[in-house]
């Protein structure tokens, strides 16, 4: 039997909302999840990233504008980031020239397996 339809727009706003309420349930998980890692995580000064560190990421940025990876394969990208080639919990010089490389977001991304 066909259903009247004030029946069914009540139907499909209850589906609409049954969505938001589940989609909105994801997104607070989500949400409480990175405030919890944020938390066990430090702030960035106490993870290394001080005035020195600024001085020498702003040093690295203006030596090399440009993405080093990007250079490698030909493409022209500003650099927005400075890497770590060795991580600092591997032993890796914090402040050392040597060890850091400008990268672009993508290209930092993908050495860390974000994407």
């Amino acid at each position: 039997m066909p259903r009247l339809p004030g029946e069914q727009l009540r139907i499909r706003r209850r589906e609409k909302r049954i969505k938001e309420q589940a989609y909105y349930g994801i997104v607070r998980e989500k949400k409480k999840r990175e405030k919890e890692y944020d938390q066990k995580r430090g702030t960035a000064s106490e993870r290394g990233y001080d005035k020195a560190w600024s001085k020498v990421r702003k040093l690295k940025l203006r030596k090399d504008p440009l993405c080093e990876e990007c250079l490698k394969k030909g493409r022209t990208t500003p650099a927005v980031l400075v890497h770590h080639i060795v991580e600092i919990s591997e032993g890796g010089a914090r402040l050392e020239m040597d060890n850091l490389m400008s990268l672009c977001r993508d290209c930092h991304e993908r050495i860390h397996g974000r994407k």
